[in-house]
């Protein structure tokens, strides 16, 4: 069936969605998790003939939880929403100061994880906060009650951002979806058909396949009433005025983009890791040496939230130290290929940049890993300026030593020079000083700020708001415009905060040398599914034996 007649049909169906109960909403959203499940093993076997992988082997885990259980937890929370689970007035709200200025200036703060016990056992001591836009006092839920269509341009990275864009657009914005896929990861259609037959037999959401050309004729389609992307800068910019640069250049001067509706994307970033200096311990230096190889190993380092600029203080004394474990870590990753379409140059642009980057871990075949020290912070440098989507990591300093010039320091330059808002993450001992800590947290203006964790663990967990730092528009996108899931699907966020501790009690379920990662998968699945204290338990054996 062509692309247009899909939408055309699908269109038909929107003031039907719109009219359906939340009831109705989260019947159809429970029976396409069971039909989810029940095709798993299929889903897990094509993610990983598109990356490569043995789906028996261990960093086929990734697939499971990034891509089966993360999936299943978005249908989970998106329904339990709709079920009334989860009411506003049960939330727990505080007000903070915003960037450390005056109480006129205060925010109001939501915290959206845990919410309950078994939370508190899936993640110890983590936490989610929301914080709302200045001025909103009191968290509210967004709905849109307009019938409409919602074009989706699907990630060719990760399958579960598929389901998060889709579901956002359904469930928090009320319109019918179709959802495009990325000729990247088009296998994942035949399971996904499968995973979604209830609300594709039902005529409110549509697939369709095609390349560049046939995205760019649908994003016209008078049909469609708006348009959501999850990709490059570059796509988007095609996308708002025209692939020819002529054409996009006329078209920016008059304020015609080509498209006529309303645009939300989540686009690039070069996300930065913040190592707040002090007194480390031994073991505070390999965990997260080795937890920082991990944020920029995942997936092959093809994420959006991958560790790609390692910001340290210069006169910290135990910074050679750390830097030599991370290159110890980064080397000693699991070798795996290259697989997203122009690793390898993008790879070898940073090679030829940077004489000093250094080759770690085995070839065999694949790339290795390219680790650059001593870039300078400036967004001219190709480090800060251009997210590598391969296996490349970098480093950068300022002149500080102790925790709190770093922290005072750090946040201008991070802000200014560093490409994207989408996250960042600082590393920060519990000894930090929590008032100059706080205050650089207020400052750094990214749509989700992690402590002590990566950003990835904010996406896949799904009570975090996801998306760019608001201020951007068709003209300057940024890393995006809009938040792109929230199943708690409140009003006005402004961005999320996840703290995390700083001595977790065990290894990191995105690192992929997790030793149980498959079985960790696996039992994440079922936990997803159908959550249960037997299910839970099961699910902590190899989490703690990982």
């Amino acid at each position: 069936m062509q692309a247009t007649h899909v939408i055309e049909q699908v269109a038909e169906r929107a003031h039907e969605w719109a009219r359906l109960d939340d009831g109705g909403k989260a019947s159809l959203l429970r029976a396409c998790a069971t039909a989810l499940y029940s095709i798993r093993e299929d889903w897990v076997r094509t993610a990983c003939a598109t990356k490569q992988l043995d789906p028996q082997s261990n960093l086929a885990g990734e697939e499971w939880i990034a891509g089966v259980a993360v999936s299943l937890r978005a249908l989970r929370l998106y329904a339990e929403t709709l079920e009334g689970r989860h009411p506003v007035e049960s939330l727990a709200v505080r007000k903070i100061e915003a960037e450390g200025q005056a109480s006129e200036t205060m925010r109001t703060v939501v915290t959206a994880f845990p919410r309950s016990y078994t939370d508190r056992l899936i993640m110890p001591g983590l936490r989610v906060d929301l914080e709302l836009e200045a001025g909103v006092n009191e968290p509210k839920r967004e709905r849109a009650p307009t019938p409409g269509l919602a074009l989706v341009l699907g990630a060719g990275n990760i399958d579960s951002i598929l389901v998060f864009d889709l579901l956002d657009q359904m469930i928090r914005f009320n319109r019918v979806a179709v959802l495009k896929f990325n000729p990247i990861n088009a296998a994942i259609r035949a399971p996904m058909e499968r995973a979604f037959a209830p609300l594709l037999a039902a005529g409110y959401l549509g697939f369709v396949d095609g390349d560049a050309e046939v995205g760019a004729q649908l994003t016209v389609h008078p049909s469609v009433d708006h348009i959501h992307l999850t990709g490059s800068n570059q796509s988007f910019d095609a996308m708002v005025w025209g692939g020819d640069p002529e054409e996009a250049r006329r078209r920016r001067r008059g304020n015609e983009p080509r498209v006529r509706v309303g645009v939300t994307a989540e686009l690039g970033a070069v996300t930065p890791i913040l190592v707040v200096p002090g007194a480390w311990s031994s073991n505070d230096l390999r965990f997260h040496a080795r937890q920082l190889a991990a944020m920029a190993a995942h997936n092959a380092s093809n994420n959006c939230n991958a560790a790609k600029l390692v910001v340290t203080a210069r006169h910290w004394p135990q910074r050679e130290e750390f830097l030599s474990l991370l290159r110890k870590e980064l080397a000693a990753l699991p070798v795996r290929p290259a697989w997203y379409p122009g690793a390898a140059e993008r790879w070898q642009s940073f090679r030829e940049a940077y004489p000093q980057a250094e080759e770690l871990g085995s070839k065999d075949q694949r790339l290795p890993w390219l680790f650059i020290p001593d870039v300078p912070l400036r967004r001219a440098e190709l480090a800060c300026k251009t997210e590598a989507f391969s296996p490349v990591l970098a480093e950068v300093s300022v002149a500080a030593q102790t925790p709190e010039e770093f922290l005072a320091r750090v946040v201008a330059p991070v802000n200014d020079e560093v490409f994207g808002s989408l996250s960042c993450a600082l590393l920060a001992p519990a000894h930090t000083p929590a008032l100059a800590l706080e205050t650089a947290i207020q400052g750094l203006r990214y749509g989700c700020v992690c402590v002590n964790t990566w950003p990835g663990l904010a996406f896949g967990l799904a009570s975090p708001s996801w998306g760019a730092y608001p201020g951007h528009d068709l003209h300057s996108a940024g890393s995006g415009i809009g938040h792109v899931h929230a199943p708690l699907m409140l009003d006005r966020v402004l961005r999320s905060i996840v703290r995390a501790p700083f001595r977790p009690t065990r290894r990191p379920v995105f690192d992929p040398g997790h030793r149980k990662l498959l079985a960790l998968g696996r039992a994440w699945a079922k936990y997803e599914a159908q959550p249960s204290l037997l299910r839970l338990a099961a699910l902590a054996l190899p989490a703690w034996r990982g």
